[in-house]
């Protein structure tokens, strides 16, 4: 058993570690946020081995094999295999009531459970809290903002206030019902107008 120390230690870089993903997903450094998410993830494996409850958790959720090859995932995909499908959306003439942090986290919960994913970690990133000098005004910035991680990649949400418009998209590894996640998105959202394309993944 570790010492309370180092324990500690451990759990406050991990709590850096989750600052850094926040960071890099207002910056949408994507290749950042991965190196971010996996040095977390391999904090929670030291955390559990020092009998850190949460880690626990999260190191059976992310280490188990058996799972992840449970959930459709391959080891990789081999030549001309798909590595996994991205349903892209383009939502216009929609509700800006919906454009909110609590709608948007009832979004991610319902869709998940529509689509059979496995929620992890989620991150918001707006104007709350912030001085109105410091605000977005400009159209194509202001608005709420989220990444959803499940446990085969992410979903992630722009919503443009001013615009009425809401950007999706959803990338999985596990193969998913693509038909139903867009209905499901038009609809929570009130698109009067839609675009929405799917992509194979390698």
């Amino acid at each position: 058993m570790a010492s309370r120390q180092r324990v500690q230690k451990l759990k406050r870089i991990r709590a850096d570690m989750a600052g850094e993903i926040d960071a890099a997903s207002r910056q949408g450094d994507g290749a950042m946020m991965a190196a971010a998410v996996m040095a977390r993830d391999a904090l929670n494996g030291m955390l559990a081995v020092a009998g850190d409850d949460e880690a626990v958790r999260c190191a059976k959720r992310h280490a188990n094999i058996d799972e992840m090859n449970a959930t459709g995932c391959s080891d990789g995909p081999g030549a001309g295999q798909d590595y996994g499908r991205e349903l892209i959306l383009d939502l216009h003439q929609c509700d800006a009531g919906s454009f909110t942090r609590q709608s948007i986290g009832d979004y991610f919960d319902e869709l998940c459970e529509l689509i059979g994913m496995q929620a992890e970690d989620r991150h918001f990133w707006d104007d709350k809290g912030l001085p109105p000098e410091h605000c977005q005004t400009d159209p194509k910035t202001r608005g709420v903002s989220a990444v959803q991680f499940i446990l085969t990649s992410t979903i992630v949400v722009h919503t443009l206030t001013k615009l009425k418009a809401v950007y999706v998209n959803i990338f999985s590894c596990k193969e998913f019902d693509e038909d139903a996640a867009r209905r499901f998105t038009i609809q929570w959202f009130r698109a009067g107008q839609h675009h929405s394309t799917s992509v194979a993944r390698r």
